[in-house]
């Protein structure tokens, strides 16, 4: 399994647009039937959680099986748009970052932050999913096929 730089901005974009997707569709029909076996309301959680960690699995696996996720074979004249696909991916996961980051030192200063913490952290997340959407997209319309 090759790990570079690259290779972890485009696992945390898949990770974090995959989770989206998850939650969005998958976690509820997963409590659903959750629900319906007779679990209550505590599976909602469960659900969540389980969603992010089989969206983390799947992509895990899906490395492990290819050796890679970003592309090895950029087909030729789609240079830029690998470029600009792996600069969105970076500045999504730059801005999540630098939200946690700014989150937890303001929380170390003053107390009181943590109630801005989660609009801050939220507003990261919600400015880093259409990068990362438009990031993928560049990244995959690059590979070459075969």
């Amino acid at each position: 399994m090759k790990f570079n730089r690259a290779e972890l901005s485009y696992f945390l974009s898949l990770l974090a647009v995959g989770s989206m997707l998850g939650l969005w569709f998958v976690a509820p029909m997963l409590s659903l039937a959750l629900m319906g076996l007779g679990l209550g309301y505590g599976s909602l959680v469960w659900t969540q959680g389980l969603t992010i960690a089989l969206v983390v699995l799947v992509l895990g696996a899906v490395w492990k099986q290819q050796g890679a996720l970003v592309p090895a074979a950029i087909a030729s004249g789609r240079e830029k748009r690998f470029r600009l696909g792996s600069v969105l991916t970076g500045l999504a996961n730059l801005a999540v970052g630098l939200a946690l980051l700014g989150s937890v030192v303001g929380y170390l200063l003053h107390r009181e932050f943590f109630l801005a913490a989660g609009f801050v952290i939220a507003g990261a997340l919600m400015l880093s999913v259409p990068l990362n959407i438009l990031g993928i997209l560049c990244i995959e319309t690059s590979r070459q096929r075969p």
